[in-house]
């Protein structure tokens, strides 16, 4: 498990369209490294997850905090931290 990592899904697509809606909601908690939200390769339209890495492991365990469980549009999301595919 990476702690700058985090897995969120149930994502709504009419607030998270893109990765960088994601980032954006995610960069109150701090310095966003990185933010992917899974999409369909032809339709570009959101799968409803996606993954937001934090530059510090604190930032990260304060969005998941403040995050997990929380509505965002109509759809309370779920954060948890990111684990590997082994």
């Amino acid at each position: 498990v990476d702690p700058c990592n985090l897995f969120v899904k149930n994502l709504d697509d009419t607030i998270v369209g893109t990765s960088e809606d994601l980032q954006k909601l995610f960069e109150a908690f701090g310095a966003v490294a990185s933010a992917h939200l899974a999409t369909f390769n032809e339709s570009k339209i959101s799968k409803g997850f996606g993954f937001v890495a934090f530059k510090d492991p604190m930032d990260a365990a304060k969005a998941k905090e403040k995050m997990n469980n929380s509505l965002v549009g109509r759809k309370r999301v779920f954060v948890s931290y990111a684990e590997r595919k082994e």
